[in-house]
């Protein structure tokens, strides 16, 4: 398998079967996307990051909601957050991160470094109060980023 070449523990393999007439068959099932994340962070994801970022998708093609509590260092900003938006902006969907003010810059600049190399995607923010003027640009702004595949990234204020 994957897992047993590579020497280290990916949990985004899932065994195939094996076996035909005496015949090694590898069909080992994973999602690229995961592997190429690991190669631009230089990391290994760790097996709850992955199954946090799975049951989202999971729940999402379900057309269920879904709240996942993770404890600080666990990975939610620069690991579990550019991995769902790499998973779920599919040129049809709005993918909107929103983060407190506080992680706003961090969350941008995780995001843009993330998505500046080999997975290009354009990071927008969206900057919204009760004082903004709505024009179509705005519309046509989120129209975009859902087409091209971007991530929105927010604060509660603005959403509210």
């Amino acid at each position: 398998s994957v897992d047993c070449h590579v020497g280290a523990g990916l949990h985004y393999v899932t065994p195939g079967e094996q076996g035909m007439q005496g015949f090694m068959v590898v069909t080992d099932v994973f999602d690229p996307r995961f592997m190429i994340f690991e190669f631009t962070w230089t990391i290994l994801l760790r097996q709850k990051q992955v199954e946090i970022v799975t049951n989202f998708v999971d729940s999402l093609k379900q057309g269920k909601s879904l709240v996942k509590q993770m404890i600080m260092g666990a990975g939610k900003t620069t690991v579990v957050a550019p991995l769902l938006a790499l998973m779920l902006a599919d040129g049809n969907s709005l993918v909107l991160a929103v983060v407190p003010k506080a992680l706003l810059e961090m969350t941008r600049k995780r995001m843009r470094e993330t998505f500046s190399t080999i997975m290009s995607k354009r990071i927008y923010t969206l900057d919204f109060s009760r004082s903004t003027e709505v024009d179509l640009s705005l519309a046509a702004s989120l129209e975009n980023a859902a087409k091209n595949r971007g991530v929105v990234v927010a604060t509660p204020t603005t959403i509210k």
